[in-house]
Parts: structure tokens; sequence; C-alpha cells
């Protein structure tokens, strides 16, 4: 599914990680379930920092959760993450794997005041130019905050 040119990029990516995270797959009998599935375990064989478990879905549609440390699942993906999506995804998992966060002091504070649990799902089209930028802001409020219950991209 992955290049080895892709493989290796990511690999020194990876070994930034310093904590486990672990990608939780929801799946059914589809075929996006293989495609996730094996994306995740290609995922995983590049660091010792990422396991991958599974879950069986009675409903919903399959989907690529980040859980870390703490238990709480943080970030999930809907769908195989290629093209932009690829940069969320890896950019999720580093912050997943304790990388340090890339914020402005103002969206810091922003992120610090939310006191709310928040539930996001942002949906995205392929043709959306402020897409990436939106999904990846969720994600670093995911990891960032402590009153998101998750995110997810689709």
């Amino acid at each position: 599914m992955l290049d080895q040119a892709i493989k290796t990029q990511l690999t020194t990516h990876l070994d930034t990680l310093t904590q486990a995270v672990e990608l939780v797959l929801y799946q059914n009998d589809s075929k996006l379930s293989g495609q996730l599935k094996t994306f995740a375990c290609e995922v995983s064989g590049l660091s010792r920092f990422i396991t991958v478990s599974g879950t069986l879905l009675t409903e919903g549609k399959p989907r690529l959760a980040f859980r870390v440390e703490s238990g709480r699942e943080l970030v999930a993906f809907a769908g195989v993450s290629f093209g932009y999506e690829f940069t969320s995804f890896v950019l999720a998992l580093l912050y997943a794997g304790g990388h340090p966060i890339s914020l402005s002091d103002e969206e810091r504070v922003a992120i610090d005041r939310l006191q709310t649990p928040l539930a996001l799902e942002p949906f995205v089209s392929l043709s959306c130019q402020n897409c990436p930028g939106v999904v990846q802001m969720i994600n670093k409020i995911a990891f960032q905050s402590r009153c998101c219950a998750s995110s997810e991209g689709r």
C-alpha cells in the first residue's frame, strides 16, 4: 500500500515518537476494512511505539482511531488516508506519540480556554483547499486540549 520511498520518509519521522500509540481498527466485512487493516499494519511496522488492535463494528463505517497512553481515543480517520489527508494522518500520529504540537501563543490560549467537552467530526472534500488546514487544527485541539472527547476526519 505504501511505497518504499514513503516508508523510508515516514520511518524518519516516526523515530521521533516518545510515547506508545495504539491504532484501533473499527472494522466490518467491507473492502475498506481490509484496506484500513493493511494500512495500519504497514504503519505500525515502522515504529516500535505503534501497535494495532481491532474491534468489530455492528454499525457505522470503518475507521482508524488513535488511542494514547491515557487510554483515550482522541482522533479517528474514516477511510484510508492518502493524498493531503496522509499529511494530516502523519501529523496526528506524531502528536499522539509525544511530538510537540506547533501552536502560536494565541492558539494555545484559545485551546486552553475550552471548557465544554467537544466531539468534533469534520467532513472533507478532496477539492477543498481549506480542508487540510481545518483537519490539522482540529487534531491539534484534540491533542492539546483536555476537553475534547474525539475528533474524526472523513
